[in-house]
């Protein structure tokens, strides 16, 4: 008889890429594996919509012949199942979501004489939204099994800045598997930082902008740009620095370009304490370089501008989210 070293359980209504992982990782201790899938009468309880036994079962089996080799699945019509009585366990693989569960298994193992098991603790995975993939999210239209988003996604921008608004949008339309359908929304927002912003003022602000603009919307996209000290002493870099806010909490950054300004522009900001953006628009005679081209343009000969740099810092900000279990945060 197989004595399995490691359990886990769940319904798995709508099998996701947060279930796999979770399938993957207990495989990936290398021992046997026994796995309860909750029973029509007990998913029922806690949902409305539920994919019959059978169904699931077959789903779910089909994938463990992929990534697994020893494991039983056995029908699950309480919690715990047999992970409170088998005195061969060693393992328990839960989701952040379902951790309470495996405590409470732990304290009845003890109870009845067993050894209590390790916990693996799996992270649960965000779709593109920042919000967990879920069966119900899945059934329900929202996203698909791999998190990309299907319904419209609301995307707040912090600026009226055309050339800002028009790199976020430039972004975003790169990738249309993972944002589908999405509506921009475009607000004049507050940094809380000097207008010209200098070292960490530049991610501070950028991070003010998004979590304004993220009111009303399922993420905020917040663009900031300043001056940092380059890697050799004595040169400085203007930058355009994206920070992106999903309705989890969590923040995304990114970074586009360093450029540097001629010694003039710094000094005159210096002296006279007015941007790098007016000092070049009065050097170049354009009017308001910073909603259009922006100092780049004019100094790039109009081979970079503005909105491809901030492009550039969206895209930057947009690959956790578009990696999302690499960046997942383990434990």
């Amino acid at each position: 008889m197989t004595e399995f070293g490691v359990c886990l359980g769940g319904t798995f209504n709508v099998l996701h890429d947060g279930h796999k992982l979770l399938l993957r990782t207990a495989f990936g201790m290398g021992e046997p594996v026994i796995i309860g899938l909750t029973s029509d009468r007990m998913a029922m309880e806690h949902r409305e919509r539920v994919r019959n036994y059978a169904d699931r079962y077959r789903t779910l089996r089909n994938y463990c012949l992929k990534v697994g080799r020893s494991f039983r699945i056995v029908e699950l019509n309480d919690p715990y199942g047999p992970s409170v009585e088998l005195p061969g366990l060693r393992h328990i693989v839960v989701s952040s979501g379902t951790k309470s569960t495996a405590s409470e298994i732990n304290r009845m193992r003890e109870s009845n004489g067993l050894k209590a098991l390790e916990i693996t603790t799996v992270p649960l995975i965000a779709a593109a939204d920042g919000l967990p993939i879920s069966s119900t999210r899945i059934l329900s239209g929202e996203c698909d099994r791999h998190g990309n988003i299907l319904r419209v996604l609301n995307i707040g921008i912090g600026s009226e800045n055309s050339s800002k608004v028009s790199g976020v949008r430039d972004a975003f339309r790169l990738y249309r598997t993972e944002f589908r359908r999405v509506s921009f929304h475009c607000k004049s927002t507050e940094s809380g930082v000097p207008e010209q912003p200098v070292g960490d003022e530049i991610a501070r602000g950028a991070i003010s902008r998004a979590r304004e603009a993220l009111r009303g919307n399922d993420l905020g996209v917040g663009i900031e740009a300043g001056l940092i000290d380059g890697l050799l002493p004595g040169t400085r870099f203007d930058v355009q620095f994206c920070a992106i806010a999903d309705r989890s909490g969590r923040f995304t950054y990114g970074q586009g370009i360093g450029f540097s300004y001629p010694p003039i522009v710094l000094e005159r900001m210096e002296r006279e304490g007015r941007t790098v953006g007016d000092i070049v628009s009065d050097i170049s005679g354009l009017r308001n370089v910073g909603s259009g081209i922006g100092a780049v343009g004019f100094l790039s000969k109009r081979r970079l501008t503005r909105r491809q740099i901030t492009r550039d810092a969206v895209i930057a900000a947009l690959i956790p989210r578009l990696n999302r279990e690499l960046y997942l945060e383990r434990t």
